[in-house]
């Protein structure tokens, strides 16, 4: 009896597809996975925020005077500061520039890019002879060297350069500077900063390293941060520490040709900056935690507004440059959110973000023909940037 039931009901009972129960079965486990990985996504979102919360929360403890010492004990406990490179000794180991030459150090303006710039090293080098290994050069026109440490007596200039993974863009950025340094016959020496390991690339903690690294090395008065990409193609822009770069910095990356030679916004001074070391140590330099593109310049310039530095554009008629092409950079190199965070808590944290708290292991100094290679670890970025 109970097998005939079961037969009857077999036979009357709709054919199921057992294809369409696994199919609405999977989806289900699908969107229940989604669901627990979007929840998981949401909780590492808040602990990230939490984590960068609390990192700024510890940096607003430090004010101006203590940071300032803090960077003076961090430069004169340096093994190289008593033994920093002057104008006078690069000028005493270079040759007399004859008289009927001089006239080719002089500044001619607007450059022809495509003939000036170079790719292979070695022609560069073999252009610009002679040199004092490291990269140091100034203007000779007599044995003496006692007015010929820059155009206006001033001790030199330093050139940091922000570096990784660019070697052709900045050969040829060397071929057009070290041409145009030379014929505003300044006193100079530059500094190839190299961030080591593959965590975001860290320009203003990269900034501040050449800053020191080159304070380390060399007497100079001020610096000029210079990106590797960018080459200047008008040799008017004054790379000098002229009379107006102690009073105000000088935003010198004014005008680019893939800008049509016009700043993005005012309060832009990225690029190529020009300040003094009195002004940068008084701001705490950079931030060190701009990990990845974006937003480390708007950080230093609110810096300067606080403490009521004003800075000055060059105008784009002679403040020039070509922007060399490099890959594009990818979302994960631009983590916007977290800058964008970190910018409005800038001067909060200045005092205590920046110069005055840096940290970092020198990996190699390599003393080149033009510049010196100083390649370094700058430990690991905030587990606050996984969030992004």
């Amino acid at each position: 009896m109970i097998t005939s039931l079961l037969l009857i009901n077999l036979l009357i009972w709709p054919t199921v597809d057992i294809t369409l129960i696994k199919s609405a079965i999977l989806k289900r486990k699908s969107k229940v996975q989604e669901s627990e990985s979007n929840q998981t996504s949401n909780e590492s979102q808040f602990d990230c925020l939490l984590e960068l919360q609390n990192e700024l929360r510890n940096l607003y403890l430090v004010d101006n005077v203590q940071s300032e010492k803090l960077t003076r004990i961090k430069l004169e406990n340096s093994p190289y500061f008593s033994t920093q490179q002057t104008c006078q000794e690069i000028c005493d180991k270079l040759p007399v520039i004859p008289i009927n030459i001089s006239h080719k150090y002089t500044p001619i303006g607007n450059l022809s890019v495509s003939k000036e710039l170079v790719t292979d090293l070695y022609k560069v080098i073999s252009l610009n002879k002679p040199h004092i290994k490291g990269g140091g050069w100034t203007y000779k026109t007599s044995d003496k060297c006692k007015n010929n440490t820059g155009k206006y007596n001033q001790t030199g200039v330093a050139i940091v350069i922000a570096f990784r993974d660019r070697w052709a863009q900045l050969t040829s950025v060397l071929s057009t500077l070290i041409p145009m340094l030379r014929r505003q016959r300044l006193c100079y020496r530059i500094f190839v900063i190299e961030e080591a390991g593959n965590d975001l690339f860290n320009r203003g903690m990269i900034f501040n390293v050449g800053f020191m690294e080159a304070m380390n090395r060399f007497h100079f008065d001020c610096v000029i941060f210079h990106d590797a990409d960018l080459a200047p193609i008008n040799d008017l822009n004054p790379y000098g520490c002229d009379k107006q770069t102690f009073i105000q910095p000088i935003h010198l990356g004014v005008g680019l040709d893939i800008r049509n030679f016009r700043l993005n916004y005012p309060e832009l001074i990225g690029g190529v900056l020009k300040i003094s070391n009195k002004h940068f140590v008084q701001v705490n330099g950079h931030s060190n935690l701009y990990w990845g593109w974006g937003q480390e310049d708007d950080d230093l310039e609110r810096r300067l507004k606080y403490e009521k530095i004003n800075y000055y554009q060059m105008s784009p008629s002679i403040a020039r440059y070509k922007a060399l092409p490099h890959e594009t950079q990818n979302k994960e190199g631009n983590p916007r959110k977290i800058h964008l965070k970190l910018l409005s808590t800038a001067v909060q944290r200045m005092h205590h973000d920046g110069l005055s708290s840096l940290n970092y292991k020198v990996l190699k100094v390599i003393e080149h023909q033009l510049f010196t290679h100083i390649l370094v670890d700058l430990g690991n970025q905030p587990k606050f940037y996984n969030c992004n």
